[in-house]
This record gives structure tokens, sequence and C-alpha cells, in this order.
């Protein structure tokens, strides 16, 4: 208890009491203080709402990546499967292709050469060998050389003609296999006898020629001379002459060398398809890689985002929280 002096008398405070005081210079400072904390809390708001407006940024940039990513992994993915379907039939074309060269050339083993030539001849001016009083019964052979080339084989003989030297033999006609290997320009030889009963023909002359040969004489009106012993004995006209049927084995031969090539062709193009499948399954496959990269870089960008969001709410309760303890310091 404390006495106060005044000037008639002392006055006695029994009791005293400061109710509500604020100190100016504690305000101050206090006032100070909550302003630098709304600024930090403005900046650090700041701050935190660009990281979250980046951090989505960077999740929707890694969106449209993975999406992109994707679209380019099912393209591959449409680009192997196209490829592997022209792989197939790529196979199968190789197949059909091997298949048809080796059905020819087993046709083309199996079978002779076809073709028949027909062809008329007619001689004039044979010369006779059986004397002055007599003439011959003229016929010919048509003959091919034995495989040892030393002799000759008979393939047809003719009709014979009686008593002249004038003939003209009927029509006859031999197979194309009949004469050899299918060579129209292979030698043939035409041998013309006079027929005798005994079957001891006397020779009256011959001459070499070929299936092209009686075809190129069958057009012209020039005769063919028989010899004998190095002599002329006669001459040999080719009335009629056609071919009929034939297949040129060199034709065959290069058929089966087209369809041969076509289904090497055919193999090279199987091999250039598989290596396109095999690149476009291993693009493919990074392709898909790429996507779950992509993929998994745009959750991590979202959940940065999320995070950044969250601490930008944060940043932005404690502005508010520092903005209300201002306010009240400020009452």
């Amino acid at each position: 208890m404390q006495s106060i002096s005044v000037k008639k008398g002392n006055v006695l405070v029994l009791v005293a009491e400061l109710v509500d005081y604020v100190n100016p210079v504690e305000v101050g400072h206090a006032a100070i203080e909550a302003s630098a904390l709304v600024m930090k809390a403005e900046v650090d708001s700041e701050s935190k709402s660009e990281k979250a407006a980046r951090a989505l940024e960077k999740a929707e940039e890694a969106r449209a990546e993975a999406e992109k990513a994707r679209a380019e992994a099912d393209e591959k993915e449409s680009q192997t499967q196209e490829l592997a379907e022209q792989l197939a039939d790529a196979e199968k074309a190789a197949e059909d292709a091997k298949a048809a060269a080796q059905n020819a050339a087993d046709e083309a083993a199996s079978q002779p050469v076809a073709g028949v030539i027909k062809f008329k001849l007619r001689g004039e001016k044979l010369k006779n060998t059986e004397g002055l009083f007599r003439k011959p019964d003229p016929f010919f052979a048509l003959q091919k050389p034995k495989e040892d080339g030393d002799d000759w084989d008979n393939v047809l003989i003719s009709n014979v003609e009686r008593d002249t030297l004038n003939p003209s033999w009927g029509e006859v006609e031999v197979e194309i296999c009949a004469l050899g290997d299918g060579d129209l320009d292979g030698v043939l030889r035409v041998v013309v006898f006079d027929h005798e009963k005994d079957g001891k023909h006397d020779l009256m002359g011959f001459f070499e020629s070929s299936v092209n040969g009686l075809l190129s004489a069958s057009e012209t009106d020039e005769f063919i001379s028989i010899m004998r012993k190095g002599r002329e004995t006669g001459q040999i006209f080719v009335e009629e002459a056609d071919l009929s049927g034939y297949v040129d084995p060199e034709e065959t031969k290069q058929q089966l060398k087209e369809l041969n090539d076509k289904a090497d062709t055919a193999r090279f193009f199987v091999m250039g398809k598989s290596a396109a499948v095999k690149s476009a399954t291993d693009a493919a496959e990074e392709a898909q890689s790429t996507a779950e990269y992509m993929a998994q870089k745009a959750e991590t960008a979202a959940e940065q985002a999320e995070t950044a969001s969250s601490e930008f709410e944060a940043a932005k309760a404690a502005l508010e929280e520092a903005a209300s303890k201002l306010a009240a310091l400020v009452e």
C-alpha cells in the first residue's frame, strides 16, 4: 500500500490495477514481425503457386508425350501385323512358285518331246538301176544317227512306187521324239532305194537335211539332189511339210528357268519381309517401352503437381493466418 502526498493532505491508494493496457512499443514490434510473416507467406505462396503451375504444365506435357508415344506404339504394332500378313502371303507365294517349278520340271522330264511332222516327197530324174528294159521300184527311208554316231537307224519307210523314175510318194508322218532330242536342226538322212523282193534293196542315192530343212524346202520350188558315190543320181522335191504340236525343249527349259527365278525371287522377298517384320517388331517394342516410360513420367509429373498444389494450399493458409494476426494487431 502506498500513499500519495498532495498539497492539503495525503491520499491513500488502497487498490490500483492496469487493465487492457497495450504497450505501443511492443505493439509496433509485433506488427513489424506480423508484417514480415505476411510478406514471407505471400512470397512462399507465390513461389508455391508458380511451382504448382510448372508442375501441372510438366504433367500435361508428359501426358501429351505419353499419348503420342502410345499412338506411335499402336501404329508400329499395326505395321508389324500388316508386315506379318504380307510375310505369310510371301511365304505361300514362294511355296507355290517352288511347287510350280518342281511340277513343271517333273512333267517335262516324264514326257517326250511333243510334236509331229508330216511331209510328202516327189522324185524326178532318178538314175535307172535296172538297166535298159526295166525301171526301178523306188521307196525312201528316213534315218537318224545312231547314238555312237557311226551308223544310221531307220525311223520310217515310205510306200514303194512301182516301175518309175519319177516317184510321188504318199504323205508320211513321224513324231519329233522319234527323231532324237527334239532339236529341229538335228541332222536326218533321206535314203532312196530300189525295192528288191529278196530284201537286198539297191541304193539309188541320199541327201541329208533336218526337220527345219524339210520345212524350208517345202516353201520353195527348188529340188534337193540325191547323191551316190559323189555323183548326183536324182532330184527330190518336198511338196508338203507341216509341223504341229511341237514344244521346243529350249522353251521348256526357259520356262522352267523363269519358274525357278520366280521361286528364288519369292524366297528373297520372304527373306526381306522377315527382316522387315523383325525390324517392325523391334520398333514396336521400343515404342511400347517409350510409351510406358512416358506414362510413368506423366504419373510422376502428376504426383509432383499434386504435391506442389498441396504446398501452395499450405502456403495460402499460412498467408491467411499471418494476415489475420496482422489485422488483429492493427485493431
